[in-house]
């Protein structure tokens, strides 16, 4: 454990929820310069409660940002090996205040400051919905709606939403072929939110053997459908 590199993190990630759990994890492994850390994908699901395939989504989002390094096959035994990215010359709290220089292996960009008056329209959109920002068709907006509706029908039937997006992400490029309504993924997934959840079920009890076309829904039991 590294309490530097966990108060690192806590002090400049730009993660929260999820993505910032995971990183937490990953740090409580690394040696105080944030390299060394080589937990197994199960044991970083174990600890942030979370299934195997939303871990490995999550890590993409976190060296996407920066804020991770991952080597592959570079670990004991020919595991993962993961440095969480700390900036050269920062300073962080520890023990009782008293300052320590951390030195790190790779700078994390800092990002410009926003009025928040100009910044009110654009919602920050949470990790586990950020893939769905990488899929075609995806459009800069106001998604609050359709996310409060996605995360309130996991949130019922006792799913991951991060599990149910990332298996909406795969079935995105047929179904978008498929349903000539599926336009923007915010809106798609919402609407076929309980059939995507069904997906993620049947995957779970037939390790992945059974497809589920999915077919519009309604937003009605878990909020008003977007405009």
């Amino acid at each position: 454990m590294s309490i530097k590199v966990m108060t690192y993190i806590w002090e400049h990630s730009k993660h929260k929820g999820s993505g910032l759990l995971l990183l937490l994890a990953i740090g409580d492994h690394a040696h105080d310069d944030g390299t060394g850390a080589y937990p197994s994908v199960k044991t970083l699901a174990e600890k942030v409660r979370m299934s195997e395939r939303s871990v490995h989504y999550l890590i993409k989002r976190l060296v996407a940002s920066g804020e991770l390094g991952v080597d592959s096959a570079a670990g004991p035994k020919g595991c993962n090996l993961f440095r969480v990215q700390m900036a050269e010359g920062v300073q962080t709290s520890v023990g009782g205040g008293a300052n320590q220089r951390m030195q790190g292996v790779q700078p994390i960009a800092p990002e410009p400051s926003i009025e928040p008056s100009l910044n009110r329209h654009t919602p920050v959109v949470p990790d586990w919905a950020k893939p769905l920002t990488d899929l075609a068709g995806y459009k800069d907006g106001n998604h609050t709606k359709a996310i409060k509706v996605i995360e309130g029908a996991c949130e019922y039937r006792g799913v991951e939403v991060a599990t149910v997006v990332a298996t909406f992400c795969d079935y995105w490029p047929i179904g978008r072929l498929k349903h000539s309504r599926w336009k923007a993924p915010f809106m798609a997934l919402a609407n076929t939110i309980e059939i995507q959840i069904d997906k993620v079920r049947q995957k779970e009890q037939s390790n992945g053997t059974t497809q589920v076309i999915p077919t519009e829904r309604p937003f009605a039991k878990y909020g008003r459908s977007p405009q």
